[in-house]
C-alpha cells in the first residue's frame, strides 16, 4: 500500500478486518512483525523518533487508544508531552470531540496539511469524502478506490454501503 501525503484515506471492513491494526500501524502505535515493514518516504517507522512520525498521520479509530496516564494527558498525547499537559488545551479538546461527527468533520475539513495523510475508520457515511478507501477482510485488502468507484463496482463496499444506508433511513421513518 502506498498513501500519498496530503490524503484522507478510509479504512473499512468488518470487525477483525485488520483496519484498526493497520492504521495503528502507520501511526506508530505497533510496531510491525512477522518481517513487515512501514516506511515514510522511505525510512523505516522503527528508525523513525515518536514525534516525527505522530505528526505525519492524523488518526480517528474506531476504538480509541487510552493510554494509562491522567485525562488531560489521554486528551493531549499528541500534542505536548505527557507530564506537562496543558489544562486549557485539555478542557478544549474534551469539549471538541462531543459528537463522533464532529470529530470527523474537525479531522477531514480543519487545517488539513499536505506533509500528513489522515486515517478514518468507523462509520461508512464520514468516509464518502475520502481521497481513497481501502477495504478489508481477513488482514487483507480486498477493494480500493474513492467512494464512487466502489460503489461502481458492487462489491463488498457497496453492500456494506447500502447496509448502513437503509439502517439510518429506516430510523429516519420510524421517528417522530
Amino acid at each position: 500500500m502506498t498513501l500519498p501525503a496530503g490524503q484522507t484515506v478510509a479504512f473499512v471492513g468488518v470487525n477483525g478486518s485488520g483496519k484498526s491494526t493497520c492504521a495503528r500501524l502507520l501511526a506508530g502505535l505497533y510496531e510491525p512483525r512477522d518481517g513487515g515493514t512501514v516506511r515514510w518516504d522511505g525510512v523505516d517507522v522503527l528508525d523513525m523518533d515518536a514525534e516525527s512520525l505522530q505528526a505525519r498521520v492524523g488518526c480517528v479509530l474506531q476504538d480509541p487508544v487510552r493510554f494509562p496516564f491522567s485525562a488531560p494527558a489521554n486528551l493531549t498525547v499528541s500534542r505536548g508531552t505527557l507530564t506537562e499537559a496543558d489544562p486549557q488545551r485539555a478542557l478544549d479538546a474534551a469539549r471538541a470531540p462531543r459528537a463522533e461527527h464532529a470529530v470527523y468533520e474537525a479531522v477531514l475539513r480543519d487545517n488539513p496539511r499536505p506533509d500528513q495523510i489522515t486515517l478514518i475508520s468507523h462509520r461508512l457515511a464520514s468516509v464518502v469524502a475520502c481521497d481513497r478507501v481501502f477495504v478489508f477482510d481477513a488482514g487483507r485488502i480486498t477493494e480500493s478506490g474513492t467512494h464512487q468507484e466502489l460503489m461502481g463496482l458492487d462489491g463488498e463496499y457497496a453492500s456494506m454501503f447500502t447496509l448502513q444506508a437503509a439502517g439510518y433511513r429506516a430510523g429516519a421513518e420510524e421517528a417522530p
